[in-house]
């Protein structure tokens, strides 16, 4: 994606992107900055590295979010930029594989006539009953 239709997308939800350098190499950085115009996106590139790929793949201008997908090679990086009440924020969003796995039909219950493992009675607690940690 070209700098002009980044800061085309960018502005679709109110917000203004600078990308310092002008080189799309390295891994990618966003912070917010302020000039007299007020607060905007900056985006960078540390190092000397593989060329990076930018892309917009969700635009919300009623809510003021959009997510930035960065590649570089086979690895992505994520970013959640956006507006909350009061100033624009930058997030990094976790990759998928960091989800927590689905419980499957029976799994996960306890074992027949005794507790569960992963469970103890907690700390603190007059009653003493039990508490998955």
């Amino acid at each position: 994606m070209s700098i002009e239709a980044l800061e085309r997308r960018f502005a679709a939800v109110g917000a203004r992107v600078k990308v310092a350098g002008g080189l799309c190499r390295g891994e990618p950085r966003i912070n917010i900055r302020s000039d007299a115009r007020g607060e905007y996106f900056e985006l960078w590139f540390a190092g000397r590295g593989q060329a990076v790929e930018l892309e917009v793949v969700d635009v919300h201008p009623r809510d003021r979010h959009l997510l930035l997908l960065a590649r570089i090679g086979l690895e992505k990086s994520k970013f959640l930029c956006g507006h909350d009440e009061r100033h624009w924020f930058v997030a990094a969003v976790p990759e998928t594989g960091a989800r927590r796995p689905r419980r499957r039909g029976g799994q996960g219950r306890a074992p027949a006539g005794g507790r569960s493992q992963g469970t103890r009675p907690f700390p603190g607690s007059s009653n003493r009953q039990d508490a998955t940690l």
